[in-house]
């Protein structure tokens, strides 16, 4: 929505002068101004995802990276719990990778790149 909000009334009156449907108003104006915002909104909702994936696996799991980490921790196993730690970066850091790269492929007209 505030995508939405923050685009330019220019284009909106624009697209009206022209006799744009609200179908086209949406599919033309709004969806594309909208998408830089979208895309922000992806980005952190991709870190607190992660993050509590994470959480729920240390809290209620008996498997996973989470789970691996509480174990290492918990018996001391240093190494072991910072492998779990650098396996979670790099699957974050894959995963801003290739939201941006569909960043990109989406919305070639952004300032962000």
């Amino acid at each position: 929505m505030a995508g939405v909000l923050n685009i330019q009334p220019i284009f909106l009156d624009v697209g009206r002068n022209f006799g744009a449907n609200r179908l086209q108003v949406f599919r033309s104006i709004a969806l594309p101004g909208a998408l830089p915002m979208i895309f922000a909104g992806l980005r952190l909702g991709l870190g607190i995802g992660l993050i509590l994936i994470v959480i729920a696996e240390i809290v209620g799991a008996r498997s996973g990276i989470g789970y691996m980490i509480w174990q290492a921790w918990t018996i001391f196993q240093v190494e072991r719990m910072y492998v779990g730690l650098v396996v979670i970066a790099i699957l974050g850091w894959l995963a801003a990778l290739i939201l941006d790269a569909v960043e990109r492929a989406l919305i070639p007209w952004s300032p962000r790149r």
